[in-house]
C-alpha cells in the first residue's frame, strides 16, 4: 500500500508540473491582448493559394478576424466572444452563427481549424497533461483531452520550448490513435516583452492529404494593446 501510495504521490508531483508549463505555455500565446497581421499560404500537390488577415484578441474570450485577401473573400469576418463564434459573409450580407461543432472545422479550406484561429479551447481546462520527458531544449507533454472537452483530438503531444514556453512541434491524433497533423511553430521573436513564433506550419499525415500543408506568416504583430470588450461587438461584423 506504502508503494501505491508513493507512486501516486509521485504521479501527482508530475502532473502538477505539468499543469506549470501548459499554463505558461497559454499565457505565452494568448497574451493579454493583441494586433496581428498575417498571410496563410495553402498549398496542395495541385495548388495554392494565399489569404490575408488582420486578427484581434483579448484573452482567451475575445477575437476578430477580419480578411483582407483574395478579393473574393474580402470583407468575410468571423467574431468570437465567450463561447459563441459568427461569421459574416459580405457578399450576401448575411452574419452566421458557427455552432460548437464546427468549432474543429477547416477554416477558409486551410489544414487549421476554427479552434487554431480563435483557439477557444484551453490547454489547461480542458486537457488532463503528463509531463513525458525532460531534454536540454523542451519538456514533451502529453495531453489527453477531457470528457467534456469541446475537441476531437484523441491525444496530443507536445514539444514545449523550456526558455519560451513556446509549443514548437505538436502532434494530434484521433481517438484511435493515429497520427492526423503536426504542428510547429518556429521564428520565435521578441514582441514587446514577451516571445512569440512568427511562423506556424500543419502538414497533413493521413494518405488522402499527402504533400498538402498550411503555413502562416505572421508580418506585423502588436500585443498588450488597448483593446476594450466593446471592440468585439456584433456591429464589428457589418458596421
Amino acid at each position: 500500500m506504502l508503494l501505491g501510495a508513493e507512486i501516486n504521490q509521485a504521479s501527482s508531483v508530475t502532473d502538477n508540473v505539468a499543469l506549470n508549463i501548459i499554463t505558461k505555455t497559454e499565457n505565452a500565446l494568448r497574451g493579454d491582448s493583441s494586433k496581428m497581421d498575417l498571410e496563410m499560404m495553402i498549398a496542395t500537390p495541385k495548388w495554392s493559394r494565399a489569404v490575408q488577415c488582420s486578427i484581434w484578441s483579448k484573452g482567451s474570450d475575445f477575437s476578430f478576424i477580419h480578411i483582407r485577401y483574395p478579393k473574393r473573400n474580402k470583407g468575410v469576418k468571423f467574431l468570437k466572444r465567450y463561447n459563441e463564434m459568427w461569421q459574416y459573409i459580405p457578399k450576401v450580407e448575411r452574419t452566421i452563427k458557427i455552432p460548437p461543432s464546427m468549432m474543429m472545422q477547416s477554416w477558409m479550406g486551410s489544414d487549421f481549424t476554427n479552434d487554431d484561429l480563435v483557439r477557444e479551447s484551453s490547454l489547461i481546462t480542458d486537457y488532463h497533461a503528463t509531463l513525458l520527458a525532460t531534454t536540454d531544449d523542451y519538456f514533451k507533454i502529453q495531453l489527453i483531452p477531457l470528457e467534456t472537452a469541446p475537441v476531437t483530438w484523441g491525444k496530443v503531444v507536445m514539444h514545449i520550448h523550456k526558455i519560451y514556453y513556446i509549443p514548437t512541434y505538436q502532434a494530434f491524433y484521433d481517438e484511435l490513435g493515429e497520427l492526423v497533423r503536426i504542428m510547429e511553430m518556429t521564428d520565435i521573436k521578441k514582441i514587446g516583452k514577451k516571445w512569440y513564433p512568427m511562423t506556424w506550419l500543419i502538414t497533413p499525415q493521413l494518405e488522402a492529404k499527402k504533400g498538402h500543408y498550411t503555413r502562416i506568416t505572421i508580418i506585423e504583430l502588436k500585443m498588450d494593446i488597448p483593446l476594450d470588450d466593446t471592440f468585439f461587438s456584433l456591429r464589428q461584423l457589418n458596421p
